[in-house]
């Protein structure tokens, strides 16, 4: 009775530890931001009463943190028979969660803390306390023989059905919320609907209707990816059709009816994903744990809801290894599926083409090396090779069809023009890394299963040649970014078949390598879970979301340890390759360490995660954007404001520049190389020089000055008047007229800023006179 009422309480205290925590992560007791240029911290309490009680509020959290462990570890030795207990059990592996209350800390101490301190210790404390929980579930049924070789077809429908119905709804949301396409995806959509419209993929017709126009000559070829040796007059996409035809049968159902086919396709991937790692010899939960890091992850989720071809090439990469691990048992079942896969990937794009040719060459190997009769061999795998010399037959003579000379994009001139794309679409700030960093475990679990597993060190020899296929042709040229998308586009096709290691060694590996497996893979679901809450936010920023999250509130500075690599390789550069290659080879070294060197393996971990912070410190580049976060803020931030200045720096400046300004009057004037923007007496009316470049200050004192040049006027009345509007221009906060003073001069405004404020700088021309408008200049005045 007595042990029952310690269960009951500790249960109670864990419920009240994942309340507590869901409450301040969605109602944050204090938002912090700093500058770090000004040398500003800034922290803004929502409220009052808060602000005044964080300290017993922080004790709290601590000790409800500290009574709920210890009380779940009093229950279990109060009851003998805990480990046979059932209640006992489900409590040993809720103990991880007792621990998510510390997570609020860092946010009651936000004001103390820099940024990158407070976001990424709050958040590494949640993702490590749910890993260790995952950790627990996955200890206590992978050894559960029934659940792990058991019913694998009831899994794979299962996992199939849910795929379909979650990428289908999750997709057709999505796209209502941020626009039906972006990037590539409007060249793929538009051969869709002229497919389902003409039954042709000219889609000229589809262009003259969408802009109102007749005549061909009046189409920017270019800029709507028209092939410039499309045969005849039609209009034929630089992109491939394969996706297109597949899509084209459900265009007349619109939006849900594109969305119910993209999710056929993603959920076919995951189902057979599952059914490749069982085949290599991992058990149920071990495969369903590679789908859910891969299917749950914002790298697959918003590909699945997007029209590019990528899902598509790797369902088809995922069934054409299933094909060669199968092909033993099901000889010609294998065939058909190995040959309908290798001979579509070209046709989803002509960048699948050495991925197919890997499948086409290990499904042969492996066949030769098989243990049919030889004359049963040769019956089938010559069949094979005809099926595929006829698909790629069919395939080039469409392309001649299609188009009377080469592609846009020669390989002489892309193939290995640009060889660092290769590591930099692994850890630049445009690479797979930042937003799929499981992608360091995936890799060294791999060479794990080299070693380990002689009976398939072929097959994963063979995924790995396959990888790396993709990766040399896809990657090596200056646009691996893949235009406006997710990181790691041009990866996605041949990332799935690295799970099938993952899966194998989940058994093998130590507590802690799971543990990190699944860390890593939290970051990704958490970015993805961040992009949901804040969708009508981020828009069409998810195709960068850390670029977004480092300038949105309660986010600044979240863990980012990757640069840009578009310039020379500067100091950024170099240490986003350090922190890239310490995660990949710590993460390896996991792998060797036993069981009983759990100190060295966390060691190695925590080593990671300061190496990437360190790296992230260090940064020349700072992506805190001021006006993103002020922006987002879901309250008036006007509550109770703390500001500290944690290190002397440069004063505030900002340069407006009034040729990216709005203007009612004037045109824009070169003089000694210099451009600026002009009104003149006579040829120009009175109205707004430069307007419209809202800007969002913090409390402090400025001057705000603008300089030009005055001509012809006979020095009396004003040429021009400079003001400075407040709250999108209900108020004014100064202004002053701009007389008549020939020659260059420049005119200055104080503001007094109690509060932060969204300024208005404007200059309006009275018609009298010339003005020439260099620069508006915005700059804190430090007492």
């Amino acid at each position: 009775m007595h042990a029952n009422i310690s269960f009951a309480v500790a249960s109670f205290l864990v419920a009240c530890c994942v309340s507590l925590t869901a409450y301040f992560f969605f109602n944050p007791p204090a938002f912090p931001f700093q500058l770090d240029a000004e040398g500003l911290r800034f922290i803004i309490w929502p409220s009052e009463t808060l602000a005044a009680f964080r300290w017993p509020v922080l004790a709290l959290v601590v000790i409800l943190s500290v009574v709920s462990f210890g009380m779940i570890r009093y229950a279990n030795r109060q009851d003998a028979q805990a480990k046979e207990n059932l209640w006992g059990k489900i409590l040993e592996v809720f103990v991880p969660l007792a621990l998510l209350p510390l997570a609020c800390v860092p946010m009651l101490l936000a004001d103390m803390l820099p940024p990158l301190i407070s976001t990424n210790l709050r958040l590494f404390v949640v993702l490590a306390a749910f890993s260790i929980f995952f950790v627990r579930i996955t200890d206590a049924l992978l050894t559960v023989e029934g659940i792990n070789t058991r019913y694998p077809v009831a899994w794979v429908w299962t996992i199939f059905l849910l795929a379909t119905v979650i990428f289908a709804h999750g997709g057709y949301r999505f796209s209502k919320q941020v626009g039906e396409h972006i990037g590539d995806e409007g060249h793929y959509l538009v051969q869709a609907q002229s497919l389902y419209e003409d039954r042709d993929l000219d889609i000229k017709n589809q262009l003259f209707e969408a802009l109102g126009i007749g005549d061909p000559a009046k189409i920017n070829r270019v800029n709507f990816h028209i092939h410039r040796h499309s045969s005849g007059d039609a209009f034929h996409s630089v992109h491939p059709f394969g996706l297109s035809l597949l899509l084209a049968p459900s265009w007349k159902w619109g939006l849900g009816g594109r969305h119910i086919v993209l999710g056929l396709i993603s959920g076919a991937g995951l189902a057979g994903l599952f059914l490749l790692c069982r085949r290599m010899g991992a058990g149920n939960i071990a495969a369903l744990c590679a789908v859910i890091s891969l299917g749950a992850s914002i790298f697959w989720s918003i590909y699945s809801y997007r029209a590019l071809p990528e899902i598509l090439a790797a369902t088809l990469t995922i069934w054409t290894f299933w094909a060669i691990a199968v092909q033993r048992d099901r000889p010609w079942a294998s065939l058909l599926i190995a040959a309908a896969c290798c001979v579509y990937l070209p046709f989803a794009h002509t960048r699948f083409i050495p991925v197919s040719l890997m499948g086409i060459g290990l499904y042969g190997l492996f066949g030769l090396l098989g243990e049919e009769h030889l004359r049963a061999k040769a019956r089938r795998l010559g069949l094979f090779t005809l099926i595929c010399a006829a698909g790629y037959g069919g395939y080039l003579m469409v392309q001649s069809l299609l188009f009377t000379g080469p592609g846009e994009y020669p390989i002489r001139s892309t193939l290995f023009s640009y060889p660092w794309g290769a590591w930099e679409i692994i850890v630049s700030d445009r690479g797979i890394a930042s937003i799929f960093p499981v992608i360091y475990w995936l890799a060294a679990a791999m060479v794990a299963w080299l070693v380990v597993d002689k009976d398939n060190r072929l097959f994963c020899l063979g995924i790995i040649a396959t990888f790396f296929s993709c990766l040399l042709t896809s990657a090596t040229f200056y646009w691996y970014t893949g235009g406006s998308s997710l990181p790691g586009r041009y990866l996605i096709v041949v990332v799935p078949l690295l799970f099938v290691g993952a899966a194998v060694m989940m058994e093998r590996v130590s507590v802690i390598t799971r543990a990190w497996f699944f860390f890593l893979t939290l970051f990704s679901m958490m970015l993805l879970v961040l992009v949901w809450i804040n969708l009508s936010a981020v828009d069409r920023h998810f195709i960068l979301p850390l670029h977004f999250f480092s300038s949105f509130p309660l986010y600044q500075d979240i863990y980012f340890p990757h640069a840009s690599f578009r310039d020379d390789f500067i100091a950024d550069n170099r240490l986003a390759s350090i922190h890239g290659l310490a995660a990949l080879l710590l993460t390896t070294a996991l792998f060797a360490l036993n069981r009983r060197r759990w100190p060295v393996s966390l060691a190695a971990l925590i080593l990671v995660l300061g190496v990437g912070l360190t790296t992230q410190a260090h940064f020349a580049h700072d992506r805190f954007n001021f006006q993103r976060y002020m922006a987002n803020l879901t309250f008036d931030p006007q509550a109770v404001i703390q500001k500290k200045r944690v290190h002397e720096g440069r004063p505030f400046v900002l340069r407006l520049d009034p040729l990216l300004m709005h203007a009612h009057t004037g045109t824009k004037v070169t003089k000694d190389g210099v451009n600026a923007w002009g009104a003149f007496q006579g040829r120009d009316d009175r109205g707004e020089l430069a307007w419209g470049k809202f800007v969002q200050l913090f409390p402090g004192r400025y001057e705000v000055s603008c300089h030009f040049r005055l001509a012809d006027c006979d020095g009396e009345g004003y040429v021009a008047e400079m003001d400075v509007a407040g709250s999108y221009g209900e108020e004014i906060l100064a202004k002053m007229r701009i007389p008549c003073n020939p020659g260059i001069s420049s005119a200055s405004l104080q503001l007094d800023l109690g509060s932060f404020t969204l300024v208005e700088p404007r200059v309006f021309y009275h018609g009298r006179g010339s003005i020439v408008l260099y620069e508006i200049q915005i700059r804190e005045v430090q007492h």
